[in-house]
C-alpha cells in the first residue's frame, strides 16, 4: 500500500477568476477521488461518482511468529510483521471507537478457506484475542496463552488455533 496523503498535500487549482478546484476528501487517502468547484463561493459543480473508503488491509501473511521458523499462535501480537511480535500500522488517524477490524484465518492463504473469527475473551478460558488501542494510527492484535479457539465443524464442535501453520489476513475500515 502507498504511503498515505493528507488534504494539504494536494494543490487547489484556480481555474479561472474567482474559480478553485478543491480536492474532496475526508481524513488520509491514497488519491484524489472527488472535486468540487467553486465560482464566487459558489457550487457550480460536484464529482461523486467514485466511492471514497478508508482501509487497511495486511494482505495474506503466514503465521511465522515462532522465531519466524513455524506458527504460533499463543500470547503473540498480530501484525505487519509475519515473523515476530508487530502492531497494525493502519495509518487512518483515528481512534478505535471509528474502526472495524477483521481478523480473518485460512488454511493456504486464500479466500476460498477463510473464514472470520471475532474478537472475544472469556475468564473462564485461555483462547481469545482482543484488539488494543495503541495510538491513532496503530493497533495490536493479542492473542490469549492458549491460542484461539474457533468452530470447526458443522455440529458446532470447536477446536484451538494454537501452532497450526495457517495464514492470517487483518482488514482495518474506518467507519467515519
Amino acid at each position: 500500500m502507498e504511503e498515505n496523503k493528507k488534504i494539504s498535500q494536494f494543490p487547489q487549482a484556480l481555474i479561472a477568476k474567482d474559480t478553485y478546484k478543491i480536492p474532496i476528501l475526508d481524513g488520509f487517502l491514497n488519491k484524489i477521488v472527488n472535486w468540487l468547484v467553486l465560482k464566487n463561493d459558489a457550487v457550480t459543480e460536484a464529482r461523486s461518482d467514485i466511492v471514497l473508503t478508508h482501509y487497511y488491509d495486511t494482505g495474506w501473511k503466514l503465521n511465522l511468529l515462532n522465531g519466524g521458523v513455524s506458527a504460533d499462535w499463543t500470547n503473540v501480537h498480530l501484525g505487519d510483521d509475519n515473523t515476530q511480535d508487530s502492531n497494525v500500522n493502519h495509518a487512518l488517524n483515528c481512534g478505535l471507537n471509528q474502526l472495524l477490524i477483521k481478523l480473518l484465518i485460512s488454511t493456504d492463504g486464500t479466500d476460498t478457506t477463510s473464514f472470520e473469527l471475532a474478537a472475544y475473551c472469556d475468564a473462564g478460558s485461555t483462547y481469545g484475542y482482543q484488539n488494543i488501542y495503541i495510538d491513532d494510527n496503530n493497533i495490536k492484535i493479542q492473542t490469549r496463552s492458549g491460542g484461539i479457539g474457533t468452530i470447526m465443524a458443522d455440529n458446532g464442535g470447536a477446536t484451538a488455533i494454537t501452532n497450526q501453520a495457517y495464514y492470517y489476513r487483518i482488514i482495518v475500515v474506518k467507519l467515519f
